[in-house]
């Protein structure tokens, strides 16, 4: 499967099979909906991988910063697109640990947040840790330039990565998105909840707001209500559309 992605690599850039649709992230404080990510889709008739398959390929071949870089144009588009229907509304994309410390990649960004003039705050990068961050003092460097730009920095699925606490200790973040896995767990008395309730903790006292991903439910909704996190994602929630 990821062979195949790989090879489908080019043809599904030029054909515009790959498209950003649109999940909502609820604030609990206010019941509003005023955050989207941004999540990549193949369509399916243009290719016979699923998205799955076609980022692991596209990890696995070293192409993250290709991919972010085709990416980010349209999600920047996308957001000044929200923002004339909402202003204030942010929006999240994700960023392959290949791509954090990237020149050309920070250079992209900071020219289309120019050239949109994209408010301060608006756009939010999620490092994903699908593959280990290499070079950390190019890293800082890539915060601080996007930093200075505006931009708010996220470490996704925060548990489930590689090491999650050594990029805690060596990177800045304003938001930690708590791993789907153990928010699923939380309607039960157990390691899943302590688990949430403890990086809630920590992001609490350093600072950091939290994002509960995978609210599939009423009662997992309630109990992430219930724990003080900031935000709430997941098909409870609402799932993923196309912009229009």
């Amino acid at each position: 499967h990821a062979s195949r992605g790989f090879f489908q690599f080019n043809h599904i850039l030029e054909t515009e099979a790959l498209t950003l649709e649109l999940q909502p992230i609820l604030t609990l404080a206010t019941g509003m909906i005023t955050v989207a990510e941004g999540l990549a889709r193949i369509h399916p008739a243009e290719t016979s991988v699923t998205t799955g398959e076609f980022i692991v390929a596209v990890e696995r071949a070293g192409l993250g910063p290709k991919l972010d870089m085709y990416v980010i144009p349209k999600g920047i588009r996308i957001l000044t697109e929200l923002q004339r229907v909402s202003p204030g509304f942010r929006l999240a994309l994700n960023i392959s640990a290949q791509s954090y410390g990237d020149d050309e990649v920070c250079s992209l960004l900071v020219s289309e947040l120019e050239k949109h003039h994209v408010p301060p705050g608006s756009l939010i990068l999620e490092l994903t840790e699908s593959t280990p961050l290499e070079d950390v003092e190019a890293a800082r460097r890539f915060q601080r330039t996007l930093e200075e730009h505006g931009v708010a920095l996220a470490l996704d699925d925060f548990g489930a990565g590689f090491d999650p606490y050594r990029y805690l200790k060596q990177l800045d973040f304003s938001l930690l998105k708590i791993a789907g896995e153990f928010v699923e767990g939380m309607t039960e008395e157990g390691v899943d909840r302590s688990i949430v309730y403890s990086v809630m903790r920590l992001a609490h006292e350093q600072g950091m707001d939290t994002v509960a991903e995978f609210v599939s439910s009423e009662e997992i909704f309630e109990a992430v209500k219930q724990s003080g996190i900031t935000y709430a994602q997941g098909y409870h929630i609402g799932r993923s559309l196309p912009l229009a």
